[in-house]
């Protein structure tokens, strides 16, 4: 599961406060971490193709008044360009299980969304619905939800409309289970704002953070399943969230398929070329479903301690 690539903290120290920044492909997560400390830290990508392939933990030393460092990780979206959703589900969830094994404390889960967007679109809704299933029922109230792009051609009277949808709809479930939320600026007393408000309830919920204790509030699903459960990826309930939506999109895939190629037969090279794109596609989609299915002889070996 863990392989040599792999960005695990070599240093990682058990008063390290770790905060996650997740959320689809462009919504400016690592603009949100250059804002927030004031310089080039990590690669921003301008276009479409993502730039955030491999975890990025950037840290920061330690705030007044807290004990230990923050350890702030950029993260790839479920929609990257270049690796399949099971690769980065495996990434994020290895280091995840690492910095938990490691007695790294988990300050809070800062997901981004950009109020630009038109519509949610399928990997939008994927990258919510897995997010869910990552950090659990129990750790939604130390999410936080943040609204991006607010200065990029939206007036604020659509940007509310959108606002209003993602609470009354994709949110719901979050921000009734205590998650918190914030539209965030392009500046550097927006973004700390925010990790100001991860930070105080950190120091609520762990008054003496040397202690080394946990509770299932500074636990995420995915680190209780894979160390203390010792489930393998595909068993955890992101791995599952995140097959059932690939299958959803391998259907979808296949119809629009059936389509093409009933059109490509008609000599059309433009139309020939889509089919063969598609084609390509659902064996992209295969693939990954097939990575993220668990065979008897894993079940068996996981049953009896292996991994």
């Amino acid at each position: 599961m863990l392989t040599k690539d792999d960005p695990i903290m070599k240093d990682a120290r058990n008063t390290d406060i770790v905060i996650p920044i997740m959320g689809p492909t462009g919504v400016g997560k690592s603009t949100f971490i250059n804002t927030l400390l004031g310089g080039t830290v990590v690669t921003v990508g301008h276009e479409l193709n993502s730039c955030t392939a491999k975890l990025e933990p950037v840290i920061v030393p330690s705030p007044p008044g807290t004990a230990g460092r923050l350890v702030i990780v950029d993260t790839p979206g479920f929609d990257d360009t270049y690796v399949d959703d099971s690769e980065i589900l495996r990434r994020i969830s290895v280091w995840l299980a690492a910095s938990y094994s490691d007695s790294m404390k988990l300050g809070g889960v800062i997901y981004l969304h950009e109020i630009t967007q038109v519509r949610m679109l399928g990997t939008t809704r994927r990258n919510i619905d897995v997010f869910m299933k990552l950090c659990g029922h129990n750790s939604l109230k130390s999410v936080i939800l943040g609204t991006t792009k607010w200065d990029q051609g939206v007036t604020l009277a659509v940007g509310q409309q959108r606002e209003k949808q993602l609470e009354d709809n994709y949110w719901k479930e979050m921000l009734n289970a205590g998650a918190q939320k914030f539209r965030i600026r392009n500046d550097k007393e927006s973004a700390w704002n925010i990790i100001n408000v991860i930070i105080d309830r950190y120091k609520k919920n762990n008054l003496d953070p040397k202690l080394g204790t946990k509770t299932p509030g500074d636990i995420l699903q995915i680190q209780n399943e894979l160390v203390n459960l010792q489930k393998i990826i595909p068993d955890t309930e992101a791995g599952k969230s995140l097959r059932y939506s690939l299958q959803e999109a391998l259907d979808m895939q296949k119809k629009r398929a059936e389509k093409l190629k009933a059109q490509a037969s008609t000599g059309d090279a433009t139309l020939q070329e889509e089919y063969q794109n598609g084609q390509e596609q659902i064996r992209r989609t295969l693939g990954e479903i097939s990575a993220l299915r668990v065979t008897l002889p894993r079940r068996i070996l996981t049953f009896f301690g292996g991994i």
